[in-house]
C-alpha cells in the first residue's frame, strides 16, 4: 500500500457574489475507481484527505457541498446521479474528477473542483421610448426538474 495525499482545491471562478461562498468546501464525498469497481469511498469535512491505496490507475471524482453522504454509488451510478432541488444553506455544490496512476512517484494529488450551479442576476429595464410601461414581474420558464452532477457524461433529455 501507498500513502497519497488528495488535495482539493475548487477553481478560480472570474467573479465572486457575496449571497453564497462560491469556494467554500464544507464537505466532501471522495469516490475511487478502479476498471470500473468501486474501491473506496470517504465522507469527510476539508480540502486534505490522505489516503492508502494500492498502485495502480484509478478514476477520482469528488462531490463537494452535498452535506451528507452519498452512500457506496456505482461508477454508473454516480455518473447519472441528479438533484431535484439545489439546496439553499450558503454553499453551491462542486464536483471534479481525475485518473491518477499511484506508483510510489506521487505524493499529492491535485484535484480542481468546479462549481455545479452558479447564481445567475440580471437587470431587466424598459426603454423609455415605450411609453409608461410597469413590469408587475417576472416569472422564470422551462426549468429542468433534475440537474446531473457529472453532466459531460449524461446528456439531458428533452420531453418536448
Amino acid at each position: 500500500m501507498l500513502s497519497v495525499t488528495l488535495e482539493l482545491e475548487p477553481e478560480t471562478p472570474g467573479s465572486l457574489t457575496r449571497a453564497v461562498s462560491e469556494n467554500g468546501i464544507e464537505d466532501v464525498n471522495i469516490f475511487i475507481y478502479r476498471n470500473g469497481s468501486r474501491v473506496g469511498h470517504t465522507y469527510a469535512a476539508g480540502t486534505s484527505h490522505k489516503i492508502d491505496i494500492a498502485p495502480g490507475t484509478y478514476s477520482f471524482y469528488v462531490v463537494a457541498n452535498m452535506h451528507c453522504d452519498m452512500g457506496d454509488l456505482s461508477e454508473s451510478n454516480l455518473q447519472g446521479y441528479a438533484i431535484t432541488a439545489p439546496a439553499d444553506d450558503g454553499t453551491l455544490t462542486m464536483i471534479g474528477s481525475d485518473t491518477f496512476t499511484i506508483d510510489g512517484s506521487k505524493q499529492v494529488l491535485p484535484l480542481s473542483l468546479k462549481r455545479h450551479a452558479a447564481k445567475i442576476a440580471y437587470n431587466i429595464a424598459v426603454d423609455p421610448a415605450a411609453g409608461d410601461i410597469e413590469l408587475a414581474s417576472v416569472q422564470l420558464c422551462s426549468i429542468p426538474d433534475r440537474e446531473y452532477l457529472i453532466t459531460d457524461l449524461t446528456a439531458p433529455t428533452d420531453p418536448a
